[in-house]
């Protein structure tokens, strides 16, 4: 039987090594992991990390994703924070970066929904699989 798509959002691809994240494991005041987004969507995204978090996981998220926006800088960023949760990790036994995703639950001001909203709707990325 083939897997329903739970998404609510469309998920957009990002340049993992242009679109970097810092995370926030619940319990801790400063950002202590670095990675990279694959995908976005106005519901979560996919990214790595060198190490796992659990799934159902509390995280808090930095999102640096860059601005494809007519006029930016080439090296214009969009900043955006939010919480969410982690909600699947890629468990193969590979050597390099964890592959997880993780749903937001809320953004850390509306401007930060915005942002993403904006950046997602400017047809700068590619619809993800």
């Amino acid at each position: 039987m083939a897997q329903r798509d739970r998404r609510q959002s469309t998920r957009f691809s990002v340049k993992p090594m242009y679109t970097r994240v810092l995370v926030r494991p619940d319990g801790e005041r400063l950002f202590t992991m670095d990675g990279h987004a694959s995908d976005i969507s106005l519901g979560g995204m996919r990214f790595e990390l060198d190490a796992a978090l659990p799934t159902g996981s509390p995280i808090g998220l930095m999102l640096e994703l860059p601005d494809n926006s007519v006029g930016s800088a080439p090296d214009a960023m969009r900043l955006i924070a939010a919480t969410g949760t982690v909600v699947w990790l890629d468990d193969d036994d590979v050597p390099g970066p964890v592959r997880m995703a993780a749903i937001f639950h809320s953004f850390e001001s509306q401007e930060d929904e915005s942002r993403l909203s904006e950046a997602l709707a400017t047809g700068g990325y590619t619809q993800a699989a």
